[in-house]
């Protein structure tokens, strides 16, 4: 009750206050995600790699990371739900909480083109869903 009488007190001096809105993000067109495994966050001040380099002034970057450490679960809950390391599906939900019903960053697009390019044949289950693996 007293929590709903300040709001009250204070509405007629907050009335005239302006509120900055805040604006979504325009969606983007074109997304492409490289998660390179095990490239140094030093990689940027030691290597040429200009063509990164230009899509990273184009886009955004994320230098480090901090994750759980890989292992490869074949039983229990987690073997149920993925085929992969770890910390694969977490950096593709943005979670630590994976369930059956965990959404991934693949499905934030369902109405366009989406490719999972990998060197193994060990993501079969995060690669589920994409258009082009």
């Amino acid at each position: 009750m007293r929590f709903h009488l300040v709001l009250a007190a204070l509405a007629p001096f907050l009335a005239g206050v302006a509120v900055p809105k805040s604006h979504a993000a325009e969606r983007p067109g074109h997304v492409i995600l490289f998660v390179i495994d095990g490239l140094s966050y030093k990689a940027w001040d030691k290597l040429e790699i200009p063509t990164l380099r230009k899509m990273a002034k184009e886009g955004a970057v994320v230098e480090k990371d901090y994750l759980t450490p890989p292992a490869h679960p074949r039983t229990g809950a987690y073997a149920d739900l993925h085929t992969c390391s770890i910390p694969n599906p977490i950096m593709m939900a943005g979670t630590l909480f994976i369930t059956k019903q965990t959404s991934y960053l693949h499905q934030s697009f369902p109405m366009t083109t989406t490719a999972f390019v990998v060197n193994s044949t060990a993501y079969p289950t995060l690669a589920a869903g994409y258009g082009h693996v």
